[in-house]
This record gives C-alpha cells, structure tokens and sequence, in this order.
C-alpha cells in the first residue's frame, strides 16, 4: 500500500492527536515508519518551492473552507499534524457566521459550553456531534488544483 492509500484509510478523530490514527485495515494504530511515509502530492504550480494548498473545511455542510500550504514531498504525520493543529486553533469572531452557517442552534449550544466567551471556541467545535469529526480522507481537485480534506462520520 503507498502512502497516499494509507492516508486516505486511516481511522483518525481530528480532536485526537495524529498518533492516536488507526490502520483500517489492520484495525492497529498507525505505526511511526507508517506516520514516515512520504507523499508525493502534486504542487499548486511548476515553481521550485512546490507548496501544495490544503482546502479545510470550516462547516458542516461544506460551505466554508481555509486554506493551508505544505510543501511537497511530505509525510503522513505531517498532514496529520497540519489537519489537528489547524482544527485546534481559536475560532476568529470574524469567522463565526460563515462557520456555523445554517446551524445556529448547534452555534448557540456551543457559546453556551463556553459560558459566553467566544475566545475559548476552537475551529473543531463546529463540527456538530451529528457529523463526528473524523478524517475521511484527502481528495485532489483538478479544477481548484488544491487537495480537500474530508471531515464526517466514519
């Protein structure tokens, strides 16, 4: 299996950090020469620096997105590592609208665990208990040249 299909078959909870991934298909935990597998993923462009841009998703629905850069050849742990820091960042104010679009009951349940205080809310929180936010896999975009990481139920 190269790395690209492992990536894309991993058991993760993004709220967990990468090492805690499963192998679907051995049902084990990702193993670190499996976290050292180097991806070859295709670059935003015929430059030299060979940054790949990484689409995430910032709302249930897929209606809001971020956008991240890695560069390429890079590894599993370091897409992982990208997905997880990125989710566990503090949500911007400014972002809240577009993030808890068409979910406000969710967006109000949410400031309320947080006792009011915005500052506390993390990117992961907008993910609904309804929708698990699990790493389903990566998925490159001919039009968009950009890979997009799904989020959903496993």
């Amino acid at each position: 299996m190269d790395a690209f299909d492992l990536l894309n078959n991993l058991v993760w909870y993004i709220g967990s950090k990468p090492k805690t991934a499963f192998n679907k298909f051995t049902n084990e935990p990702i193993t670190k020469l499996e976290l050292d597998m180097v991806l070859e993923l295709i670059p935003n462009n015929d430059s030299e620096d060979k940054k790949v841009k990484i689409k995430l998703p910032l709302n249930n629905n897929y209606l809001y997105f971020k956008t991240r850069e890695i560069h390429t050849p890079c590894t599993i742990k370091e897409i992982l590592n990208l997905i997880y820091k990125f989710y566990d960042e503090s949500l911007e104010v400014s972002e809240m609208d577009l993030a808890f679009e068409e979910m406000d009951e969710w967006r109000e349940e949410v400031v309320n665990n947080y006792g009011g205080d915005l500052s506390k809310i993390l990117k992961y929180d907008v993910f609904t208990d309804t929708c698990t936010p699990d790493f389903v896999g990566l998925v490159y975009d001919d039009e968009s040249n950009e890979y997009i990481v799904n989020i959903g139920p496993e």
